[in-house]
């Protein structure tokens, strides 16, 4: 299975009704959910990934930020290579809020829409723009003499009123103040054989000033006020 930790950690009483005392609990939003007959095999993991320690002892490791990238391709590969389950109807153009696309294959080629058009936007303006979207809490730094901004990147089908935003992309924001923004890539079309047209989509540069009122806790989810 792949998904989000939607909550934070909250203890509830033990699931072992034979066990006093409590648990600790999280609430997850799953992406992809695949029977146990079809799961990635630990034995690929550590052929392709070896860096990274794939039995742990315990309830779970953190994947280290090296990893990151390749997991996600194997584990888009390998979802790909399973029959698909019975269509789930999408989240619809035009939507006001962004939704968790389901299909890992898709929602990378989102994101990089988004990606790819935010670095250019910046790249055209004159400045040095390097893609740190893996290991990090912003997908881009785009450097003119000595000023340095960080840039994040977030694609959607829907109108991009409300977006998806992780607590690290928050926390970083609120620490580097008048030096983030955030390029929203909204009603990107998608073509019947599952291609994003690269030229779709309406572009708009917010300047990423997280604050307590435009922020709901799914991710979270942030309601932008007026563009740049």
């Amino acid at each position: 299975m792949s998904g989000w930790f939607i909550s934070e950690i909250f203890q509830q009483p033990h699931w072992r009704e034979d066990t006093a005392g409590h648990a600790n609990y999280a609430d997850i939003e799953w992406d992809v959910v695949l029977d146990p007959q079809d799961a990635l095999p630990l034995t690929v993991l550590e052929e392709f990934i070896p860096q990274q320690h794939w039995r742990p002892q315990g309830s779970g490791t953190q994947i280290r930020s090296e990893a990151l990238d390749k997991l996600e391709r194997l584990w888009s590969e390998h979802i790909d290579r399973i029959p698909a389950p019975p269509p789930q109807p999408p989240v619809p153009r035009g939507a006001p809020r962004q939704g968790w696309m389901r299909d890992p294959v898709l929602r990378k080629k989102v994101e990089d829409a988004a990606q790819d058009r935010l670095m250019k936007h910046y790249a055209k303006e004159g400045w040095e723009v390097v893609d740190t979207r893996y290991g990090n809490s912003f997908d881009a730094r785009a450097t003119k003499g000595n000023e340095v901004i960080y840039l994040e990147a977030k694609g959607t089908v829907t109108s991009g009123q409300s977006v998806i935003v992780t607590r690290g992309e928050v926390d970083w924001a609120l620490n580097h103040p008048g030096q983030c923004v955030l390029g929203v890539l909204s009603d990107i079309r998608v073509t019947e054989d599952g291609a994003v047209d690269p030229n779709s989509g309406t572009f708009r540069l917010y300047r990423w000033e997280p604050r307590d009122d435009d922020l709901d806790p799914r991710a979270y989810g942030w309601t932008p006020s007026a563009p740049m």
